[in-house]
């Protein structure tokens, strides 16, 4: 799994600049390795998750989006263990120890989380397991082209042969959920209860795959009072936002910035 992991990254990260290149330095946050881009004195605290189908990705492979995002932030990227050796709920635990230390470092100040795939799904359940145990969650939201259902194959219509992709997407699956049900709110946070969620903007692409995750989820948490907004992006593909010389990924990391210090900065007048 480390050779294969290892070879997998080394083609994502080709051409990246080194983390610390990019102010990004290792830190331990609850026990957990993390990458912290400091911010200004004061600046609010941004956790992100990446993606990587549970299995893969790191936040050595997510510094093309945050080394972007963390203007105006105190970044930390979590570094959460991942499957198959590691199947749920290592994950979530990893991200919760992340959050609730980073909370008592700065007792009071409102944080913002960020997620991409799979990323995006840990944003979901890290929240709603700190609002099921009445702990401070985060102020917003923003969620990269989410997978947020274990329990459909992503763009499976019932009709069509299986292919590569749903094959792969199966095997990350079972991976991650290892025997539990896969519409278990724990690991299929569509499932989930998500009354209390804070306001959260859901960037999509129109032609991938999980599209309608990100569909189900907006209706399904307006639903519940959330405030969603749903941003689908024509002409694109599962997160681009990695995509460094990609004007359209520029522009999706700007208005991930802009929505969350607006939504920080209501927080501040409330």
């Amino acid at each position: 799994m480390a050779a294969w992991r290892a070879g997998i990254h080394a083609g994502w990260r080709a051409g990246d600049r080194p983390a610390a290149a990019v102010g990004h330095l290792p830190v331990q946050v609850g026990g957990v390795r993390c990458l912290r881009c400091a911010g200004d004195a004061g600046a609010p605290l941004l956790i992100y998750l990446h993606g990587g189908g549970y299995a893969l990705g790191s936040t050595e492979v997510a510094l093309p989006i945050t080394s972007r995002l963390s203007e105006g932030f105190e970044l930390s990227s979590v570094d959460y263990r991942l499957a198959p050796e590691h199947p749920y709920p290592a994950a979530v635990t990893d991200c919760l120890a992340v959050v609730r230390a980073s909370t008592e470092e700065r007792p009071g100040l409102p944080f913002v989380m960020v997620g991409d795939s799979a990323g995006a799904n840990l944003v979901v359940a890290t929240t709603v397991g700190l609002l099921a145990r009445g702990e401070q969650g985060p102020a917003a939201l923003a969620l990269l082209s989410p997978h947020l259902d274990h329990s459909v194959a992503a763009g499976a219509t019932g009709t069509d042969p299986v292919d590569a992709d749903q094959q792969a997407g199966e095997w990350l699956s079972a991976a991650y959920c290892s025997g539990m049900e896969r519409a278990d709110p724990a690991v299929s946070p569509l499932h989930a209860d998500l009354a209390g969620l804070p306001p959260t903007l859901v960037q999509v692409a129109d032609s991938e795959p999980l599209l309608g995750h990100s569909v189900r989820f907006a209706r399904l948490a307006r639903l519940a009072g959330v405030d969603v907004t749903l941003d689908v992006w024509n002409g694109l593909w599962h997160t681009w936002h990695y995509h460094r010389e990609l004007p359209e990924a520029d522009q999706a990391l700007a208005e991930v910035r802009a929505f969350l210090h607006s939504q920080l900065g209501r927080t501040a007048e409330s």
